[in-house]
């Protein structure tokens, strides 16, 4: 998806090759510290607009919120 941190509000729009036909994808979220979070279920993205993350810092929890 590229290089970049996001900032707190921030957002970025992605967008994937005309030629992939693949509408489940694997949703992971990698930190600057090197931790990662990967989630147990794919996304469809052919029927998602905007997907929202939410981290609770001391709680250590991250959140996807779909619409």
């Amino acid at each position: 998806m590229g290089d970049g941190v996001l900032s707190n509000g921030a957002s970025k729009e992605v967008h994937f090759n005309n030629c992939t036909t693949a509408c489940k994808w694997q949703l992971a979220v990698k930190f600057e510290d090197g931790t990662a979070v990967e989630w147990d279920q794919a996304v469809d993205l052919c029927t998602v607009e905007k997907i929202t993350l939410t981290y609770n810092r001391s709680k250590n929890v991250v959140h996807a919120s779909l619409e």
